[in-house]
């Protein structure tokens, strides 16, 4: 064979060998480019979704919050704002507890929290700072005329009036007389700031 042919098929394999392997050089290189591209896609994905999850995580926790300090009696249609040392409250209606109501009185709530102190008036293993009085407005005026005659304390005459709506009259009375040991950082002062929040829902 002469030589020029064998310099040209010399010359063709060399090219076909580098152009072979620049080609999967470059095929390689782009293949592990997409795949360190897919890896940060996924990573971001991942970044995006735990964002979400604890925004959602946020937002509940807020909404939760925000439920427990207002309550609602919808019997009546009123509320209360609370603050957060009244996290574990809870409402008792005076009828549950020992039907003792007044004659007066049309029902009564309390607003009672955890206490290791017993106290003679409150259900068990709970201390009620607060207590709601509902009136019919004539048995109200009654109640306030039989103090004014009598002298007698009673809750009309002692109590602080909320409001009076549907010919009802509402009462709070604070029943924070020797207030247990591990509840004597609620003072007056504050329960006068919750039950300056009163107001009717409907």
């Amino acid at each position: 064979m002469p030589t020029f042919w064998k310099v040209f098929i010399a010359v063709i394999v060399t090219a076909g060998i580098v152009g072979g392997g620049g080609w999967w050089y470059m095929s390689k290189k782009a293949t592990d480019e997409k795949s360190k591209l897919q890896v940060q896609i996924d990573d971001l994905n991942k970044q995006i979704s735990e964002l979400k999850a604890a925004s959602l995580t946020s937002t509940s926790t807020t909404d939760e919050t925000t439920d427990w300090k207002i309550y609602t009696n919808d019997k009546y249609g009123f509320s209360l704002t609370l603050n957060d040392k009244w996290k574990n409250y809870k409402v008792f209606n005076r009828k549950d507890i020992n039907d003792s109501l007044s004659e007066n009185t049309e029902d009564e709530f309390q607003l009672c929290l955890p206490s290791i102190d017993e106290r003679p008036f409150d259900p068990k293993s709970y201390a009620c700072p607060i207590a709601i009085l509902i009136y019919e407005k004539s048995a109200y005026e009654k109640e306030w005329d039989e103090s004014e005659t009598t002298g007698n304390i009673s809750s009309a005459s002692v109590g602080t009036k909320l409001g009076e709506k549907n010919n009802k009259v509402f009462v709070s009375n604070y029943l924070w007389i020797n207030e247990p040991s591990d509840l004597k950082d609620i003072d007056s002062k504050e329960l006068k700031n919750i039950l300056s929040t009163f107001q009717f829902t409907k």
